[in-house]
């Protein structure tokens, strides 16, 4: 976790919004593959900040969705409201099941969430997954996304790339700095 210290004149950027994106998929899709490839990650179930120490900055990440982690709305909440108070933090990239829970965190209440605390939000959807069975499409997947944020951009991975190359779409497109 990054250290506090007082902020100053260099540390933030006037108008740049802090970002959420999502990288959203089946189960064993390449989510937190993909996660690992682009923030640098150590495992497979990171949760917490990376940092690059060339310019201080920090990512916050989710690496395995809260599906399958149980993550709760209140502990989403705290998540978002710390990257909203660490200045060096660029946002929060997070793995997502589009599945729909009854008793675990929606990726609907995640992307409204997000939007609701400022950030610039972003959905890559992983399509087609590695191993397809009882899954929504893509325009499904997209449409859900844009009622939870109606500014939300969305753009289709192809789940059968090299995590690697996803991961390089990703921060050419959100503009996350690792």
């Amino acid at each position: 976790m990054p250290t506090r210290r007082s902020k100053t004149k260099s540390d933030s950027v006037p108008g740049m919004r802090k970002r959420f994106v999502a990288v959203v998929g089946a189960r064993r899709s390449g989510k937190s593959t993909t996660i690992q490839s682009a923030s640098g990650c150590a495992t497979h179930r990171f949760h917490g900040f990376v940092q690059d120490f060339s310019n201080r900055h920090s990512l916050y990440v989710i690496a395995a969705s809260p599906q399958e982690t149980g993550l709760t709305a209140a502990d989403f909440q705290r998540i978002l409201n710390l990257i909203l108070r660490t200045p060096l933090a660029q946002g929060l990239i997070a793995a997502i099941q589009p599945s729909q829970p009854t008793r675990r965190l929606r990726m609907e209440q995640m992307l409204d969430m997000a939007r609701q605390s400022g950030f610039e939000t972003f959905a890559f959807v992983l399509d087609p997954p590695r191993q397809r069975r009882n899954l929504q499409s893509f325009d499904e997947i997209r449409e859900r996304i844009l009622q939870a944020d109606p500014v939300a951009q969305v753009v289709r991975l192809d789940g059968r790339r090299f995590a690697v190359l996803n991961a390089e779409a990703i921060r050419a497109i959100s503009r996350v700095p690792f």
